[in-house]
């Protein structure tokens, strides 16, 4: 059985080790799977020990499930909701734009500007032409009426990727708020319309 249990766990745990990064954080389904042959085999030597010694073979699993219990119930808060999960993520990989950018949006969705702005940023400060953290942060200053910055800040995301629809949609937003740049505006709905039937395919 051992090495039937060391078998499945290295075959089931091999695809989702990340030797090969996997650009998703939502990792912990990837360990139900090899996972079972550990909690088997945690079950077989329990139940071998138990006959020996019931009583603390009996307290050790019951103090284990209330231990575990309480985990699982701290672990909760976590996914209590996206914003909560996605300020985790981003605390605990600090040098990963991408865990920066799924924050300042949680942040945006809630209308906590402030805050959506702070991941923004830390996202550009790790990667200054992530091209999703450029467009959000672009419209977020739309939002905040900040124009000015908002045009440099659009005009970096359309360069850094030129087929982005909706860096377009969010130029086209600015130039009718505030005036700038409004000569450009048949183009960029024309690039909009082209790039996002393109991006529906």
């Amino acid at each position: 059985y051992v090495m039937f249990a060391i078998g499945w766990f290295v075959v089931w745990l091999l695809p989702v080790s990340n030797i090969i990064p996997i650009p998703v954080f939502r990792q912990d389904r990837y360990l139900y799977l090899p996972s079972m042959s550990v909690i088997v085999g945690v079950a077989i030597g329990l139940e071998n020990w138990g006959r020996r010694q019931p009583l603390k073979v009996n307290a050790m699993m019951v103090g284990a499930l209330f231990f575990l219990a309480s985990l699982s119930f701290l672990y909760s808060f976590s996914y209590a909701s996206g914003h909560a999960y996605w300020h985790r993520v981003a605390r605990q990989n600090p040098l990963t734009a991408y865990a920066q950018v799924a924050a300042g949006d949680q942040c945006a969705k809630i209308e906590n500007m402030v805050c959506a702005e702070k991941y923004y940023r830390r996202a550009l400060v790790i990667d200054p032409e992530h091209a999703y953290a450029l467009n959000n942060m672009g419209a977020l200053l739309v939002d905040l009426k900040r124009y000015e910055e908002a045009r440099a800040i659009l005009k970096k995301a359309i360069q850094v990727s030129p087929t982005n629809a909706m860096a377009y949609r969010n130029r086209i937003v600015l130039a009718k708020r505030s005036g700038l740049g409004k000569e450009g505006i048949p183009a960029w709905i024309e690039k909009f319309n082209r790039f996002n039937q393109k991006r529906k395919k």
